[in-house]
């Protein structure tokens, strides 16, 4: 399997392709790199994320600023975080199960 780029791991989560985040969590997993997606998920989803959704703007008491600010992050919980985690638990699964698996 080849070793997956942050490039194709950025790609595969904006264009919500499950393969080949499969594919790229498989391969991470396979030599035991995991942590190294999942650092690439917090720099390339969660962090950018953050930075333009919790704002000064959003946290002052005037207006909907909160509500919109709660909004978009259960949005990006749904959308982005969501798919992830369940691509995640089948692929830790997978390894974990077969032999020389670094799980159960």
């Amino acid at each position: 399997m080849p070793l997956y780029r942050r490039s194709d791991f950025k790609t595969s989560l904006s264009n919500n392709d499950t393969v080949t985040l499969r594919q790229c969590l498989r391969t991470y997993a396979l030599i035991d790199k995991a942590s190294d997606v999942e650092l690439m998920f917090r720099d390339l989803a969660v962090a950018p994320f953050m930075e333009a959704t919790v704002t000064k703007d959003a946290v002052r008491p005037s207006g909907e600023g909160l509500a919109a600010m709660y909004d978009a992050i259960l949005g990006f919980v749904t959308t982005t975080c969501v798919p992830v985690m369940e691509v995640s638990a089948v692929e830790c699964t997978v390894v974990a199960i077969r032999p020389g698996g670094n799980g159960v």
